[in-house]
């Protein structure tokens, strides 16, 4: 049984053709299923059900196989299996965690309490192909516990420099931060960027002359790749804010709210925007103009 981006399939241990299971078929469902654990003889699978980069949005869900019914057990929870103690081991942010399970009911009893902090996960990664949410766990049929130390994937702080054309390198003065994609303003006296961890992204716009910075307002989990519109009011960007990444434009002086631009319900991506007021964007691995 294995997940395959917006759907969940099964296949023979023989080989042959995968048999879909569940799939995510309404407009703007971007449902994702990912590591399915089947649960001991009732034809019931567990899967982690993520509808957007946050990972407290996603659940752990019971999938029936035969009648294809589901029911959500967690939030903020992923990477579920269940342990024959009677229990569900499941990953939280880097910390394995185990509640109380009745099996043939599928019902949490209890409360989630804390195993282990600091169990390596695949979250908050520098590439989004690796955010499977996964936790580094075993567990073997004598009851022992495998695992590797680690937590989620740490921020790498980086210092901004600007280069000169002659090759003097300059430290701005801003703070440490994992920052990404830098826009200078049409006038020369403002920064502005995206900074965050992983998925978990936030734009933010530097006063070259007060050096000072300001996070925008745009909502979301993960927003970025800000451009400048041409008079230097405007800032398009790309985020999840709505569920399903799209462009949107914010004023850069944090009045009003986020404007979805070219509402759609495939991903999209802001490239630039021209000085004829033309804006540039991927869809789904297309390019498009508005």
């Amino acid at each position: 049984m294995f997940g395959g981006g917006r759907s969940l399939y099964q296949v023979a241990a023989i080989g042959g053709e995968p048999e879909l299971l569940a799939e995510a078929v309404l407009r703007g469902d971007i449902e994702r299923y990912r590591l399915p654990h089947m649960l001991p003889g009732s034809g019931t699978v567990l899967v982690t059900v993520r509808r957007s980069g946050d990972p407290e949005q996603a659940e752990i869900v019971a999938f029936d196989l035969a009648t294809g019914s589901r029911k959500t057990l967690l939030s903020d929870a992923m990477d579920a299996r269940y342990v024959k103690t009677g229990h569900l081991l499941f990953m939280r942010q880097g910390v394995l965690m185990a509640v109380g399970f009745d099996v043939e009911r599928l019902e949490i009893e209890g409360q989630p309490v804390t195993i282990l902090d600091d169990v390596a996960q695949a979250l908050f990664m520098p590439n989004t192909g690796w955010e499977t949410g996964a936790g580094q766990v075993a567990v073997s049929a004598s009851g022992h516990l495998a695992y590797a130390r680690g937590g989620v994937y740490p921020e790498r702080p980086r210092s901004a420099l600007r280069v000169t054309s002659t090759g003097d390198t300059i430290a701005l003065d801003m703070d440490s931060r994992q920052y990404g994609h830098f826009r200078v303003s049409p006038d020369g006296t403002r920064l502005a960027f995206h900074a965050g961890t992983g998925q978990r992204r936030e734009i933010w716009v530097h006063d070259l002359v007060r050096g000072v910075s300001q996070r925008l307002n745009t909502g979301g989990f993960s927003n970025g790749h800000p451009v400048w519109s041409p008079d230097g009011q405007w800032l398009a960007f790309d985020s999840d804010r709505d569920g399903l990444r799209n462009l949107y434009r914010v004023r850069v002086d944090g009045s009003g709210e986020p404007e979805r631009l070219a509402p759609s319900d495939r991903g999209q991506s802001v490239s630039s925007w021209s000085s004829q007021g033309v804006i540039a964007f991927l869809e789904a691995g297309d390019i498009w103009v508005l």
